[in-house]
């Protein structure tokens, strides 16, 4: 069944809220105690975060979605499962066919967002 443009727009708004949530943790994860490696990691991620929330912000603009509404988002205080609540949204964006500048988009950031969430496995792993 192919999702319309309206449950395109709700689940990049919900993916907003997510990708937002999830750069608090890392902004907030750089002041702790954690390692220089994962402090690095972390002050990257954020900075990629935010970039991204941009980029979907600009994209909901251009899909003429009227508001934003902020959506209830489950949210996650850990680092792991809020990466994993993150990649889990990108893919239910995806899933609903969203217009092809918005897939590319969305694609592209879905990769990145899996490679750190490897890299922040491993560098966990190693901590």
């Amino acid at each position: 069944m192919r999702e319309t443009k309206a449950e395109s727009i709700k689940r990049i708004t919900k993916l907003v809220d997510v990708v937002h949530h999830c750069s608090e943790l890392f902004q907030s994860s750089t002041e702790t105690d954690l390692n220089f490696e994962c402090q690095e990691f972390a002050a990257k991620l954020y900075q990629k975060l935010g970039q991204f929330e941009f980029e979907l912000q600009t994209e909901l603009t251009r899909l003429a979605a009227d508001e934003r509404t902020t959506s209830p988002v489950e949210t996650e205080q850990n680092l792991e499962p809020a990466l994993e609540l993150a990649l889990l949204c990108y893919l239910h964006a995806l899933a609903t066919n969203p217009p092809a500048h918005a897939r590319a988009m969305l694609t592209r950031q879905a990769e990145e967002m899996r490679k750190a969430h490897q890299e922040f496995l491993a560098l966990s792993r190693a901590a």
